[in-house]
């Protein structure tokens, strides 16, 4: 699954982001907490290694959702921005 999705739905009032890769019939559905947890950023990885119980805020929210070929971008409302999903890990942590 390294194509694109062909649609990336937000829900602001729920904030649920969904996937959808209608060419293999699939969509996927996160919650910004699940997405922040699983952050691919160096510095998340390392954190996590660190603190295996790596502390989100319950109520994050997401500012900002930014596509790219191989992966999406999502800005959180912690500030944090530096991770990037591709679409292949979020298949793995779905």
């Amino acid at each position: 699954m390294q194509n694109e999705p062909n649609s990336i739905e937000f829900d602001p009032h729920s904030q649920m982001i969904q996937f959808i890769w209608s060419d293999d019939d699939l969509t996927l559905a996160f919650q910004p907490h699940q997405l922040r947890l699983h952050c691919p950023c160096a510095f998340c990885r390392a954190q996590r290694v660190r603190q295996p119980f790596f502390v989100v805020q319950e109520d994050i929210t997401v500012k900002a959702i930014n596509s790219q070929r191989y992966g999406v971008q999502i800005c959180f409302s912690d500030g944090h921005d530096k991770g990037i999903f591709p679409w292949s890990y979020l298949k793995e942590i779905a």
